[in-house]
Protein backbone atom coordinates (compact mmCIF):
# COMPACT_ATOMS: atom_id res chain seq x y z
CA UNK A 1 0.00 0.00 0.00
CA UNK A 2 1.80 3.18 -0.98
CA UNK A 3 1.21 6.42 1.51
CA UNK A 4 -0.33 8.54 -1.89
CA UNK A 5 -3.28 5.72 -2.25
CA UNK A 6 -3.75 6.06 1.76
CA UNK A 7 -3.83 9.93 1.25
CA UNK A 8 -6.54 9.86 -1.94
CA UNK A 9 -8.82 7.17 0.52
CA UNK A 10 -8.44 9.79 3.41
CA UNK A 11 -9.45 12.94 1.35
CA UNK A 12 -12.43 10.96 -0.02
CA UNK A 13 -13.39 9.97 3.34
CA UNK A 14 -13.23 13.44 4.83
CA UNK A 15 -13.92 15.51 1.46
CA UNK A 16 -15.31 18.50 3.86
CA UNK A 17 -11.34 18.48 5.71
CA UNK A 18 -8.72 21.13 3.69
CA UNK A 19 -6.48 18.00 1.16
CA UNK A 20 -3.73 19.62 2.43
CA UNK A 21 -4.49 18.99 6.08
CA UNK A 22 -5.66 15.42 5.14
CA UNK A 23 -2.12 15.30 3.78
CA UNK A 24 -0.23 16.64 6.74
CA UNK A 25 -1.81 14.37 8.95
CA UNK A 26 -0.36 11.39 7.31
CA UNK A 27 2.77 12.78 6.95
CA UNK A 28 2.81 13.31 10.87
CA UNK A 29 1.42 10.21 11.66
CA UNK A 30 4.39 8.37 9.13
CA UNK A 31 7.20 10.62 10.90
CA UNK A 32 5.90 9.19 14.16
CA UNK A 33 6.78 5.70 13.28
CA UNK A 34 10.57 6.82 12.00
CA UNK A 35 12.32 4.73 14.83
CA UNK A 36 10.16 1.57 14.25
CA UNK A 37 12.15 -1.25 13.97
CA UNK A 38 9.38 -3.48 12.70
CA UNK A 39 8.29 -1.70 9.71
CA UNK A 40 5.51 -4.23 8.25
CA UNK A 41 2.93 -2.71 9.38
CA UNK A 42 3.37 0.88 9.64
CA UNK A 43 0.85 1.52 6.81
CA UNK A 44 -2.18 -0.06 8.58
CA UNK A 45 -0.92 2.34 11.81
CA UNK A 46 -0.48 5.18 10.06
CA UNK A 47 -3.38 5.07 8.08
CA UNK A 48 -5.60 4.48 11.84
CA UNK A 49 -3.78 6.94 13.66
CA UNK A 50 -4.17 9.33 10.64
CA UNK A 51 -8.22 8.58 10.93
CA UNK A 52 -8.60 9.09 14.30
CA UNK A 53 -6.87 12.50 14.24
CA UNK A 54 -9.04 13.33 11.06
CA UNK A 55 -12.31 11.92 13.16
CA UNK A 56 -11.65 14.38 16.07
CA UNK A 57 -10.75 17.06 13.84
CA UNK A 58 -13.92 16.20 11.95
CA UNK A 59 -16.02 16.50 15.26
CA UNK A 60 -14.69 19.83 15.99
CA UNK A 61 -14.76 21.57 12.84
CA UNK A 62 -17.52 24.08 11.76
CA UNK A 63 -20.67 22.06 10.84
CA UNK A 64 -21.51 20.32 14.47
CA UNK A 65 -23.80 21.84 16.45
CA UNK A 66 -21.79 23.07 20.10
CA UNK A 67 -23.45 19.73 21.28
CA UNK A 68 -21.35 17.55 18.83
CA UNK A 69 -23.86 16.42 16.62
CA UNK A 70 -23.57 16.99 12.90
CA UNK A 71 -25.44 19.75 10.96
CA UNK A 72 -24.24 18.61 8.06
CA UNK A 73 -23.28 15.10 6.30
CA UNK A 74 -20.70 12.61 7.86
CA UNK A 75 -17.95 10.96 6.06
CA UNK A 76 -18.88 8.98 3.49
CA UNK A 77 -19.44 5.36 5.33
CA UNK A 78 -19.06 3.24 2.43
CA UNK A 79 -15.42 4.34 1.98
CA UNK A 80 -13.44 0.98 2.55
CA UNK A 81 -11.70 0.09 5.59
CA UNK A 82 -9.87 -2.80 6.94
CA UNK A 83 -11.11 -5.44 9.20
CA UNK A 84 -11.00 -4.36 12.69
CA UNK A 85 -11.02 -0.35 12.27
CA UNK A 86 -13.81 1.72 13.49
Amino acid sequence: MSILNMVARLRAAYASVDAVTVEATVREAYESFHHAKVRTYIPILVERQARKILNAAYRTAPGHAVDGEPTCQEPDAATPRRPGEP
